[in-house]
């Protein structure tokens, strides 16, 4: 049995790595590494948070918000396609049938 060079911790003689500390036996050795204490934060604020995310003066000022004028504009262009559609197939038939008496 041999005892690590760098932690002295008991190894058996054919280790060529330290288990605790990784320090290779047959090298040289190398200081003995302290062991490292963190210190917690010292009275540190922590980050401020954004506020929230708000809608535009002038959209708040109607009482709805963003994401319910995004959907009225959506619901508004929707229509639009259907009664452009229906004007036009009412506009084909009309020429159709525009020659009949």
């Amino acid at each position: 049995m041999a005892d690590c060079k760098n932690c002295g911790k008991v190894l058996p003689e054919d280790w060529r790595y330290c288990p605790n500390c990784g320090q290779d036996q047959w090298g040289p050795a190398s200081p003995p590494q302290e062991e490292r204490t963190e210190t917690p934060p010292s009275n540190v604020p922590p980050p401020p948070t954004p506020p929230p995310r708000e809608s535009p003066a002038w959209l708040r000022g109607m009482g709805y918000t963003f994401g319910s004028w995004l959907l009225i504009a959506a619901v508004a262009i929707i229509v639009f396609i259907i009664l452009s559609v229906v004007f036009v197939s009412c506009l084909a038939v009309v020429s159709q049938n525009a020659g009949t008496p």
